[in-house]
């Protein structure tokens, strides 16, 4: 979906697929017929041997809504880096390693890969 922003200094759309985390996972699996893998999130193993560089490795709730996206930015040795914005402090993370985040925060982890 696109929106249309105007402003007195601009004049520009965007799209709710890249910005809203669920319409990004939805847009490239339904709308687009991406090939979407899913594991848990207590499954690191099956995410390192699985993620390849330029996947976008997304976090599920308990209820399946995505609600965080990560890329694959790095893969070295048997281990991949993720790149990231997230919270209200704006923090960004660039190349940090998976075995560096807690993934029980999530009940389930999808990796889109763009083929």
């Amino acid at each position: 979906m696109a929106c249309r922003l105007t402003d007195q200094s601009y004049n520009w759309y965007y799209s709710s697929s890249w910005i809203l985390t669920p319409d990004f996972f939805t847009y490239w699996r339904t709308t687009r017929g991406q090939t979407v893998y899913t594991w848990s999130a207590s499954n690191r193993t099956d995410i390192i041997n699985w993620a390849i560089l330029g996947d976008v490795l997304q976090a599920a709730d308990s209820s399946g809504v995505v609600v965080h996206s990560m890329i694959v930015t790095k893969v070295d040795s048997g281990h991949i880096y993720l790149t990231y914005h997230s919270g209200k402090s704006s923090l960004d993370r660039v190349d940090r390693p998976l075995s560096d985040i807690d993934i029980s925060a999530y009940d389930r982890y999808y990796l889109v890969r763009f083929e």
